[in-house]
C-alpha cells in the first residue's frame, strides 16, 4: 500500500513539474488511439457495406408469356445445379405485379395507371449467385439452345437476354 502511495505522488510530481511536456505527450498519444480505433471502425464498416452489396446482387431471368408454371418449376429445378448458384426464386406475373406496387405504394399516379390500364408484367426466374464478379456459367445456361430462343449477354456482369429480332 505505501509503495502505491509513493507511486502515486511520484507520478503526480513529475507529472506537475514539466505540465507542458506531460500534457503533449497525454495528447499525442490520445490523437493516436482515436487515429487507431477510427480505422479499425471504418475498416468493419466498409467490410459490412461491401458484403450487403454484394448480397443485393442477382440475376433476373424474365420468362414469356408461353412458359409454364411446370416449365419455370423445370427451369429453376435445372438453375438451381448450376455453378455458383446459390438460390433461385420463381416470381409469377402476379407477385411481380404486387412486388411492383408495393415498391411504388407513395406513387399514386403509377397505381392508379397500373388499374386503370390493366397492365400486367412478365414471370422471372432471380438467381441468386454464389460469388457475383462470376456469372458466366449463369450466361451459358440461359443461352442454351433449349432455353433461350434469344441470345443472352454479360455486360459488367449483368445477364442481359436480348429479344428476337424482328424482321
Amino acid at each position: 500500500m505505501i509503495t502505491v502511495w509513493r507511486i502515486m505522488i511520484a507520478g503526480a510530481r513529475n507529472f506537475l513539474r514539466n505540465a507542458w511536456l506531460s500534457t503533449a505527450a497525454t495528447a499525442v498519444m490520445t490523437v493516436t488511439l482515436v487515429i487507431i480505433l477510427f480505422s479499425f471502425v471504418m475498416s468493419n464498416t466498409l467490410q459490412v457495406a461491401v458484403k450487403t452489396v454484394l448480397n443485393r446482387v442477382d440475376v433476373s431471368i424474365f420468362l414469356t408469356d408461353d412458359v409454364t408454371t411446370d416449365k419455370a418449376k423445370e427451369l429453376k429445378a435445372q438453375l438451381e445445379k448450376v455453378d455458383n448458384v446459390q438460390a433461385v426464386q420463381h416470381v409469377s406475373k402476379e407477385d411481380a405485379l404486387e412486388i411492383f406496387k408495393r415498391q411504388n405504394r407513395t406513387n399514386k399516379r403509377i397505381l392508379e395507371t397500373i388499374q386503370d390500364n390493366n397492365i400486367s408484367l412478365q414471370a422471372s426466374l432471380k438467381v441468386k449467385a454464389k460469388n457475383p464478379s462470376k456469372l458466366q456459367p449463369v450466361a451459358d445456361f440461359v443461352n442454351r439452345p433449349d432455353i433461350c430462343r434469344a441470345p443472352a449477354i454479360i455486360i459488367r456482369q449483368t445477364v442481359i437476354i436480348l429479344p428476337p429480332a424482328s424482321l
